[in-house]
């Protein structure tokens, strides 16, 4: 079918669709989530494991007296972000088609957020799905400007590591030269130094790889061409975004609310309310990669945490603490969200749904009345 738009691929003939139907079989799903579920787990494990009983006691009694409505604003405060962060989608979508409903783009993004609570990445494709469903975008340019919006994401990231290492360089940067980077060298040259064989080993494993990598890209060329261009459309969409003003507006709207959301929860617990904006940006900077390592963060991020505080002098077990309770509350926000959305979604798009039926039907009479 073609469009004022441009042309749209059904989703059946779709070459990312089969791509994707075979990449979301119940079975892989099954096995994704439980390894995901045990990685965290064992992270819920290793960052309680030495606590003795006293400090678990102390733990206990700043969970009885978190103050909840600082954790509820943070969770409203996320909520904003992804809202702004739907609406910048929107403008991405909008270089190549029609702009979607702002209640689809949001509905798909709080349900994308939830099914990454289960398993990390596959949100991006549920979102995806969800705007084919619903306004037609086609599945493997919609994919793509999720992929723009990654790609966004990382940059952003950067940004505000530099930001975390140059403000914060006093904290951070002495613990990350003396217990990272440091040890880390000196494993590294100890384990080569000396040792050629490590060397050719390191070298021809290298070589190998990237052999086998040209290898595999020459015998898919043929077959993925055609989703490769097509991602490939969506991820430059940003360049034909309309009004960058705005798109930038978003992105840092968007960014502004992680790091307050995140922020704000030190009031919640007496141990940490004394901090200031610096170690919420080193929280943003480094639960960042928490949220990576597990769904949703899951054992990653309080275990991150319990480690950073402890470099602004508030203790590890108090830091864990702080963890939970900023995770419980983006956690309970995208499960709730993200359930609404879920429910809502087919009741947004209800009337439509019936429009398209009436107009079937009415096209089915007429050819019958014509015969």
């Amino acid at each position: 079918m073609t469009t004022a738009y441009g042309s749209v691929r059904t989703t059946k003939h779709s070459p990312i669709f089969k791509v994707f139907s075979s990449m979301n079989s119940k079975t892989k799903s099954i096995l994704q989530f439980i390894v995901f579920l045990s990685f965290g787990i064992l992270l819920i494990w290793l960052s309680i494991r030495n606590i003795d009983d006293e400090s678990r006691a102390k733990m206990m009694e700043a969970f009885r007296n978190v103050k909840f409505e600082w954790l509820a604003l943070s969770g409203v405060l996320a909520i904003l972000s992804h809202l702004s962060r739907a609406m910048r989608w929107n403008m991405l979508i909008e270089t190549f088609q029609k702009p979607p409903k702002l209640s689809n783009s949001f509905f798909a993004v709080m349900m994308g957020y939830l099914v990454n609570l289960a398993i990390p990445r596959l949100g991006e494709a549920a979102r995806a799905g969800v705007m084919n469903r619903y306004e037609k975008v086609p599945l493997d340019k919609a994919f793509g400007t999720i992929i723009s919006e990654r790609a966004i994401d990382v940059l952003c990231l950067l940004v505000v590591l530099l930001l975390t290492f140059t403000l914060q360089f006093n904290v951070i940067g002495t613990y990350a030269i003396n217990d990272i980077f440091i040890p880390l060298k000196d494993k590294l040259f100890g384990l080569f130094q000396g040792n050629i064989l490590y060397l050719v080993l390191a070298a021809v494993g290298g070589i190998a790889m990237a052999l086998l990598g040209l290898f595999i890209l020459r015998k898919l060329q043929g077959k993925l061409k055609n989703v490769i261009m097509s991602i490939w459309e969506g991820v430059i969409s940003v360049k034909n975004v309309k009004n960058v003003p705005l798109f930038i507006a978003h992105t840092v709207f968007i960014w502004s609310m992680y790091l307050i959301m995140v922020y704000i929860c030190v009031f919640a617990i007496d141990a940490t309310s004394h901090l200031k904006i610096g170690a919420g940006l080193s929280i943003l900077a480094f639960g960042s990669f928490g949220v990576i390592l597990a769904p949703g963060g899951l054992g990653a991020y309080p275990a991150i945490t319990g480690i950073l505080l402890t470099l602004y002098g508030i203790s590890y077990e108090m830091g864990v603490v702080f963890g939970w309770a900023a995770w419980s509350a983006q956690t309970i926000s995208t499960l709730i969200f993200g359930g609404l959305s879920v429910i809502l979604l087919p009741l947004f798009n209800r009337n439509e749904t019936k429009t398209i039926n009436n107009h079937t039907t009415q096209d089915t009479d007429t050819s019958i009345v014509g015969e």
